[in-house]
């Protein structure tokens, strides 16, 4: 059966608006962005699932990084743990933009393949992804500088998992 990953990854981009994102400032100094899976403003903690840091480099440029490791759903005993959040280590919590949930969404989504796919099929995958297929016309009669590879499209986006 072959899938097609980019199909798979765009329907679950369109689902923004489904997803509870929010980013938090927490008082480490550390800002990450989760979906909330319970809020109840009367208990001393928020139910995250998927933490991620969103981190800045040394030349400025921002990434997403694993905040914490959680366990996931456990289909055989039917148990899933979210990660807790003490409100008392929260400075500030904002709705994530739709940037932002776009590129956390992603990160999930490759981070989740990377852990299941073997090397090749992972790769196969991030191709498939960033194939972009347009007809362009023959860039020797032309001034237009010629494409980027799949390769180079994925080094200009956001830090993903990646085989080195």
């Amino acid at each position: 059966m072959h899938l097609n990953w980019k199909e798979l990854l765009d329907d679950l981009v369109e689902q923004l608006d489904e997803f509870d994102i929010y980013s938090y400032r927490l008082n480490d100094g550390s800002h990450i962005i989760a979906e909330v899976y319970d809020d109840d403003e009367f208990a001393d903690v928020i139910l995250i699932d998927l933490p991620v840091a969103l981190q800045s480099g040394r030349n400025g440029q921002l990434f997403l990084s694993k905040w914490i490791f959680q366990n996931g759903l456990d289909i055989d005993h039917d148990k899933y743990e979210p990660v807790e959040l003490q409100r008392h280590s929260i400075i500030a919590k904002a709705r994530a933009s739709n940037d932002l949930k776009r590129e956390y969404l992603k990160y999930n989504f490759f981070m989740n393949m990377h852990e299941k796919l073997e090397r090749e099929d992972f790769k196969s995958m991030i191709d498939q992804i960033n194939n972009i297929d347009l007809d362009t016309p023959d860039t020797a009669d032309t001034d237009q500088e010629p494409p980027l590879s799949p390769e180079e499209i994925y080094n200009r986006r956001i830090k993903y998992p990646y085989w080195n």
